[in-house]
């Protein structure tokens, strides 16, 4: 493990948290920082103790397409099955009507 200093938008990009979760991960004293001037950086070692000590999983990336495919089928619900109208559009009237 190197003593390079990550910028903030490195340390986001590398934990995929934004830059507010990262400030009050920093505010909390869970990822140690140093001061370079007015900048923060961080040392790789700080991440890898933030990481072993995280039990938390990552959320899946297709989370939110997961929860946006849901929706759509809640709403096909709603709008066309419990009002008995078939939309040609709808590829999910589609697929009922097959």
């Amino acid at each position: 493990m190197s003593n390079r200093l990550l910028s903030p938008s490195e340390v986001c990009q590398s934990l995929c948290i934004s830059r507010r979760t990262l400030q009050r991960l920093t505010d909390a004293g869970l990822i140690q920082f140093e001061r370079v001037g007015f900048q923060l950086r961080f040392t790789e070692k700080s991440l890898a103790d933030y990481r072993q000590r995280n039990t938390r999983t990552a959320k899946p990336i297709f989370a939110g397409a997961l929860r946006s495919a849901e929706s759509t089928k809640t709403n096909h619900k709603r709008w066309h099955v419990k009002r008995g109208i078939v939309s040609p559009a709808c590829a999910l009237c589609a697929v009922s009507a097959s």
